[in-house]
């Protein structure tokens, strides 16, 4: 399993909501790039990078610590909040995005979606369902949607390579994942690469994702509060990649 350590965005800075909360904010940092820069260093190669104002607006805000990050890192980044148009799309991927995630229009326009994931390719999009109480939610988690998850799991399924899928009530927590709940969706959606997100309150967490079949977990403020070290997650990511050499060689 892939731990990808977030970076989300406001006015510039890095910050941690609680359960969405924008009224509940800390700030980490006034500089993105130095957060990114230090977990380059450290061995990370993949980037969860989420602009907070974009995903409450019609577009991305933050473009210039975005581009600060891209230019200044080699990092492969998952890029999401407030892409919203097939224009924007363009605009990430070829400033040097690695992967565009999309929430609020893969709940309220799946065939805008599906379009995309058409034209740009199945491994440049990732399809982004949140929940709370087991309702998708959009608009920086502000709407609940009356949809059914397991509608909108089948309107992707063979069609979308990566599925994201954050518990909103647990983000920013560190309450512990609901690793049951990934579980179930890797057994009945088993195409899908399950990007788990929300709650992780330390290593044992990632351990419960990691045997629950995900493909990737993205980590915050277990990481910024100092609960899970950089050097846990270098040291996880290398053994996963020396597995997947010792499978290939194999």
């Amino acid at each position: 399993m892939n731990i990808i350590p977030a970076i989300d965005l406001y006015e510039g800075k890095v910050v941690r909501l609680i359960k969405g909360d924008y009224s509940k904010m800390k700030i980490y940092s006034d500089s993105p790039l130095t957060v990114a820069m230090k977990f380059e260093k450290a061995g990370i190669n993949t980037l969860h990078l989420v602009d907070l104002e974009g995903a409450i607006s019609d577009t991305v805000v933050n473009m210039d610590s975005i581009e600060e990050i891209v230019k200044g890192t080699g990092l492969k980044i998952h890029f999401g909040g407030g892409v919203k148009s097939e224009g924007m799309i363009k605009k990430l991927l070829k400033m040097g995005i690695s992967r565009v995630v999309i929430g609020t229009k893969a709940i309220t326009e799946p065939d805008f979606v599906l379009s995309c994931l058409e034209k740009f390719g199945s491994d440049t999009l990732i399809p982004s369902i949140d929940l709370k109480n087991n309702k998708p939610c959009s608009n920086g988690w502000r709407d609940t949607h009356d949809i059914d998850f397991n509608l909108l799991l089948d309107i992707y399924y063979k069609k979308a390579k990566f599925l994201m899928s954050t518990d909103i009530l647990s983000d920013g927590t560190m309450t512990g994942v609901n690793a049951n709940f990934y579980k179930k969706l890797v057994q009945q959606r088993p195409s899908f690469s399950i990007i788990a997100s929300g709650g992780v309150a330390g290593v044992d967490d990632l351990k419960l994702l990691s045997d629950a079949g995900c493909w990737g977990a993205v980590i915050g403020k277990s990481i910024y509060e100092n609960i899970i070290t950089i050097e846990e997650i270098e040291k996880h990511n290398n053994l996963n990649l020396v597995e997947k050499t010792n499978y290939v060689a194999n």
